[in-house]
């Protein structure tokens, strides 16, 4: 989603107005403890957004498949 924010609503280029994505939920699971998957209400496919943090973690990749963002951290969750 490449465009710019204003009051809650994305405005892209093509003059669109969506709503802003929201997430809706995160996980981490035991089989793969070094990503969190950040799941929205929409797609985020091609979404430029690259500033994520995590308290007391590095990002070192950061993949976006559909409405799920996944961020694989440097050090993993125990």
């Amino acid at each position: 989603m490449i465009g710019k924010l204003f009051a809650g609503a994305v405005i892209k280029y093509n003059r669109m107005i969506t709503a802003m994505p929201l997430p809706i939920s995160a996980q981490i699971t035991t089989a793969d403890p070094d990503i969190v998957a950040v799941t929205f209400n929409q797609d985020v496919t091609g979404s430029s957004e690259t500033d994520w943090t995590l308290a007391g973690k590095t990002i070192s990749a950061i993949n976006i498949v559909g409405a799920v963002v996944y961020l694989t951290v440097s050090t993993r969750y125990h």
